[in-house]
């Protein structure tokens, strides 16, 4: 039986997740991992979600950037990769979106939630 969550990120950003019943229980603490290569910088679609942070660090590897944002909210980095033509720059805030099915969702011991890609954000 699938079931509908509603998971509210240390960021701020709110999902909507659909599982399997008992895969996620109220109050329990999740992670959310996302591939630098599969995050946009700008805005979503209505179906994405949408982040926004401060740029920490720019990394040029020539033909692409990673950029080391902080999210409000967090004490990790999270990493975007860009092209390596775009101009950012240090403490710039920018907003980046995701996929949900490329959001990979963790339970508190690291094991992946199997979520559904129809999930809305």
């Amino acid at each position: 039986m699938i079931e509908e969550a509603r998971c509210r990120l240390d960021c701020g950003v709110t999902l909507e997740l659909a599982t399997d019943s008992g895969k996620l229980w109220k109050g329990e603490a999740i992670s959310i991992g996302i591939r630098p290569e599969n995050t946009r910088i700008g805005e979503g679609n209505g179906t994405d979600a949408t982040f926004s942070g401060a740029i920490d660090l720019v990394e040029h590897l020539r033909e692409v950037q990673i950029l080391y944002l902080d999210l409000p909210g967090t004490t990790e980095k999270f990493l975007i990769k860009v092209d390596g033509e775009s101009s950012f720059a240090r403490r710039q805030d920018v907003r980046f979106t995701a996929r949900l099915q490329d959001i990979h969702v963790l339970d508190a011991e690291g094991n992946v939630i199997p979520v559904s890609a129809g999930a809305t954000v």
